[in-house]
Order: structure tokens, then C-alpha cells, then sequence
């Protein structure tokens, strides 16, 4: 739940007044006008603030946009980067994820999210990785002592999930996701259709387990992206070797696959499917997200002549899920499992 304050509350501990709110217009400058008195009361300068600073995904080049970079440092980064909502919009969690998304990209130590009457403000506390609320916005001169001490998640890896929780993931991206993948295993190997699904989810596991690790700290960055995919190859490493060895350490820890079992794939299309991966990233999703990934994969193999396989609409998973409210310790029973929709 996202954690807020009221805006004129925060103009009253700063000794000021907020100009009065044009709630007619409801526009990201209306907004913008209540958020200055507040930075200026805090020493920012009205050259501090920039509007519409741009951002680019580190491998693909896609351009993403904020709405306020406070306090330029470092050639290019910001110490605050503000997201404006429409006047008395409701804030979200999915809001506060994007913000952070942002705060990643720019280097920013801290995030503002405000509609006009409230306020969320977040640090971050270890690139954007973990950021937690804060009541206050730090003082200029405050901030720039910070700055000094501050490392921006300026790697790869934290960039690429920078770019994803800024960016938001639909259910357009996991379908093309999705198929691009069956289309990409099916061309190459003509495998059958068990083999396609098992040895998409070797590869799927490998990189969730990556991303949850690098998220959780024990490592300090991600293994199975382009770039590691790419430095293997200056190197002359074999890129099956490689990411069989990470798979299979992986698996000592979760038991699902035989012990010496890799991934049975060309390099070019784990290449490319990993590539794929650092677009739309699994970083931060839900099971849910997680579950289409691997259900859409699963309609693609399925369908038609192959399998002539029925799926229940993932918005009747969702709610039969929710009516039975299972805990973490609880066994279930489901021998007409199918796809297993009901259990990812």
C-alpha cells in the first residue's frame, strides 16, 4: 500500500503557502505548480528543475521519458526525479514501482509521486533493488552531501531492470513474448511438443532465479543477460557450457530437474531468447505474471492439431484462486492439472 502525506501538510512544516489548485485543468503542470513552492522553501533552485529528462534502454536504445529530473549531477543523472498525476488522481503501488523505475535510470537517490494533495517519497537504498518511504524531501545542500557518497545503479543488469519497472509490462508484451519463443524453439530444432515446453521452462526457471537472486543481494549482478552472453563470446566461452553450469547449480538448490540435466538448445536461440528477456524483464512481477509467461507458451505449442488443448480465461484463475485463498503450507490435489494455470 502506498505510503502518503498530505502536500499542504508538508507546505505547513516548511512555513509556506501552496497557491490554490486549478482543479479544473488536472494537468501534470497544475501539479507541478504545487511542487514548486516546496522545492524552492527547500533551497532548490528553478534551474535545479528539469522537465521531460529522457532516459534509453541499455541495449535495445528505447527511449523512456519522467516528469521532473531535481538537481542534475554526474553529466546526466538527477538526485530526485518527480512523477505529477492528475490533480487528486489515486495513487498506486504500480505508480511507486514505475517511480522507482525511473529513479533507476536517472541515478536518483530519491522519488517523488504527488497528484496535488498527496505526497509519497521514496529512497533508494540499494540501487533500485530495495527503496523504502520517507516522510521528507531532502534540503538542497543536504542532498548534495548525499550525492557524494551515492554509487547510481549505473551496471547493465540494474539498468535493464531499471528500464522494466519505469516501462511496466502488459499482456501484449508477455503474448509476444510468449510466441516469439515457440516460434523461435519450433523453426530450429523441430522438437516435439513436450521437449518445447520442458526445455523453455529450464531456460525460464535459469533466468527467474537470476533475477530474484540479483534482487535479494546474493549477487551482484545479473548472469544470463546479453551482456554476460556477449562477454562469453569475446572470451571464447562456450555459451551452452555456461549456462548448463548455472542452470545446474540453480538446480541444487530446487531439485526440479535431474543433476546433471542442462538446457538442450542452439546458442543462438538461447541467445536471442535472452535478449528477449532483457526487454521485459520478470523483475518484480507477481506468480501471476509469471503464469501468463509460461500458460502463453503453453497456447502456442498446444493449439490446433497438435494438442487441441482449452485453457480457462486467466480472469477465472484469478478469481477461483482467490476464493479459495491457499496459504504457502498447504498441499494441493489437482489431477486435472492441464497447463497448471491454476498453480502458477
Amino acid at each position: 500500500m502506498v505510503k502518503t502525506r498530505n502536500l499542504e501538510d508538508l507546505a505547513e512544516e516548511l512555513g509556506i503557502m501552496l497557491p490554490p489548485a486549478r482543479v479544473a485543468f488536472g494537468h501534470e503542470d497544475n501539479v507541478a505548480n504545487l511542487l514548486y513552492p516546496i522545492l524552492e522553501a527547500l533551497g532548490y533552485e528553478w534551474t535545479d528543475i528539469v522537465k521531460k529528462p529522457r532516459f534509453k534502454h541499455p541495449i535495445i536504445g528505447q527511449p523512456r521519458e519522467a516528469d521532473l529530473g531535481i538537481l542534475r549531477y554526474n553529466s546526466g543523472f538527477y538526485g530526485i526525479i518527480a512523477e505529477l498525476k492528475t490533480y487528486g488522481e489515486r495513487l498506486t503501488d504500480d505508480m511507486i514501482e514505475k517511480l522507482a523505475g525511473y529513479c533507476g535510470l536517472a541515478g536518483a537517490l530519491y522519488g517523488i509521486l504527488t497528484n496535488g494533495q498527496l505526497i509519497s517519497i521514496i529512497k533508494l537504498e540499494r540501487g533500485i533493488v530495495k527503496w523504502d518511504y520517507v516522510t521528507s524531501i531532502p534540503k538542497r545542500s543536504d542532498l548534495v552531501s548525499e550525492l557524494l557518497a551515492y554509487r547510481p545503479p549505473t551496471t547493465v543488469s540494474e539498468q535493464i531492470l531499471a528500464f522494466r519497472l519505469a516501462t511496466g509490462l502488459t499482456e501484449e508484451q508477455i503474448e509476444d513474448f510468449a510466441e516469439f519463443c515457440h516460434n523461435l524453439i519450433r523453426s530450429r530444432r523441430g522438437l516435439a511438443v513436450p521437449d518445447r515446453i520442458y526445455e523453455f521452462s529450464k531456460l525460464l526457471v535459469a533466468r527467474i532465479i537470476d533475477e530474484r537472486r540479483f534482487r535479494e543481494g546474493e549477487q551482484d549482478k545479473l548472469l544470463l543477460t546479453t551482456e554476460s552472453i556477449r562477454d562469453l563470446r569475446r572470451h571464447k566461452v562456450n555459451i551452452n557450457t555456461y549456462v548448463n553450469g548455472l542452470l545446474r547449480e540453480i538446480n541444487k538448490q530446487l531439485r526440479i530437474f535431474s543433476p546433471r540435466e542442462g538446457i538442450d538448445l542452439p546458442e543462438d536461440v538461447i541467445e536471442s531468447i535472452i535478449e528477449r528477456l532483457d526487454e521485459y524483464p520478470l523483475w518484480s512481477e507477481s506468480l501471476d505474471v509469471l503464469g501468463h509467461v509460461y500458460e502463453r507458451f503453453l497456447m502456442h505449442t498446444m493449439t490446433g492439431s497438435e494438442l487441441g488443448q482449452y485453457f480457462t480465461p486467466r480472469t477465472i484463475v484469478e478469481l477461483m484462486v482467490e476464493m479459495v485463498d491457499p496459504s504457502i503450507n498447504q498441499r494441493i490435489v489437482d489431477p486435472a492439472a492441464g497447463t497448471g494455470g491454476f498453480l502458477i
